[in-house]
């Protein structure tokens, strides 16, 4: 996980459980400290992966989808 003032970027394996874990865990620091991350302006970006796999992932944040190379 890398931060910087208000952005964070979360590595890991590209595993539909991971995500979904991954999803989970912001919902809790939503709950925990009374914040809201806001998913429309959220990208969410997958390296050697087929896209039909990449939308589910995309689908499931609620956000949108990086694409490479990325600012």
């Amino acid at each position: 996980m890398l931060q910087y003032v208000d952005d964070t970027i979360i590595l890991g394996e590209t595993y539909l459980p991971n995500v979904v874990i991954v999803k989970n865990i912001i919902m809790c620091f939503e709950l925990a400290f009374g914040l809201k991350a806001n998913f429309f302006i959220s990208c969410f970006g997958v390296m050697d992966v087929e896209n039909s796999i990449a939308v589910r992932f995309e689908r499931s944040h609620n956000c949108n989808l990086l694409s490479f190379p990325f600012t």
